[in-house]
């Protein structure tokens, strides 16, 4: 029975026209990026409890902040540029490692072990009109590969369905979650 009404609310969803999908900014973007956009969303007056940070969020923050930071503003806007094409890559890298390590995992790296000798990742996306969004990513390492950023996403005025693999990061801190983080591999979900 759960799954039936499961099915039909997907199925009523979709059958509805969507206006809007947004991207996410990725959570491990470079500390220079990271701070600009953190800083951007503190001079808008709007928190940052969960990530990934919608980009949508940050465009609505830009009006606020610009007022006090115009410098800040204009890069930021050059920053979100990759998120904002009707397609892009937004983010590739392999790293080798000469270890000698054990089986404990590394923070925040999806479940990757410290004896891991490869690391590899990847990911773009397709907008299709504005209501529809398809990410295409991947985490792997030695022993596991991850489709970790593959999502579809479908805009609504006041919502968005994201079903795939997408980080959750439920916490304002940075370096740990209190909650939900990237120190397992990332699961499915719908969103």
């Amino acid at each position: 029975m759960r799954l039936r009404l499961t099915m039909a609310v997907v199925l009523a969803t979709l059958a509805t026209r969507a206006m809007g999908a947004t991207s996410y900014l990725p959570l491990n973007l470079s500390p220079e990026l990271e701070r600009r956009v953190e800083r951007l969303l503190v001079l808008a007056g709007r928190p940052i409890l969960a990530r990934p940070i919608a980009v949508d969020t940050v465009l609505a923050a830009l009006p606020a902040a610009c007022r006090l930071d115009r410098a800040l503003c204009r890069q930021v806007r050059r920053d979100l540029a990759a998120w904002l094409k009707p397609a892009a890559l937004t983010e590739a890298g392999a790293t080798v490692v000469a270890t000698h390590g054990g089986r404990l995992p590394l923070p925040n790296q999806h479940g990757q072990a410290m004896d891991s000798t490869w690391q590899v990742y990847g990911s773009g996306y397709a907008r299709f009109g504005d209501d529809i969004l398809v990410n295409a990513g991947v985490v792997a390492y030695a022993g596991r590969t991850t489709p970790t950023g593959t999502i579809v996403s479908l805009g609504w005025s006041r919502a968005q369905l994201d079903l795939g693999y997408r980080d959750h990061w439920w916490s304002p801190l940075r370096d740990s979650s209190m909650l939900m983080s990237t120190e397992a591999p990332t699961m499915p979900s719908a969103t």
